[in-house]
């Protein structure tokens, strides 16, 4: 986490990278700097690849991972993304709040 709040975003995902290759499995607290890191470099590549992770682990439902998710998808310029999560997300009525602080702003609506 400190590396993302010291801007080193690519060192956060190489250290992700490497915790993976270890056969450490991420938690909610290790997905949250990496869908940060991802969404500051605008790695929507990236970004895809720790959400189908975020899947198989099952911490999709998770109202602040959605919430990361959804950050991460607008960030990287994919609106419809972010709003197709939304749209599936089992956290659904909680995501709104997020949405009401200012997202929609963003799709003009």
């Amino acid at each position: 986490m400190r590396y993302v709040k010291a801007g080193q975003y690519e060192k956060m995902m190489e250290l992700f990278q490497q915790m993976q290759q270890a056969g450490m499995s991420p938690n909610r607290f290790t997905f949250l700097p990496a869908l940060n890191a991802c969404a500051s470099l605008q790695a929507i590549e990236k970004g895809r690849c720790v959400h189908e992770e975020i899947v198989q682990s099952g911490y999709e439902s998770d109202v602040i991972v959605g919430s990361s998710l959804i950050d991460m998808y607008a960030k990287c310029g994919s609106m419809e993304d972010a709003h197709s999560f939304q749209q599936d997300a089992h956290t659904e009525c909680h995501l709104l709040d997020f949405y009401d602080s200012g997202i929609c702003e963003m799709w003009g609506s």
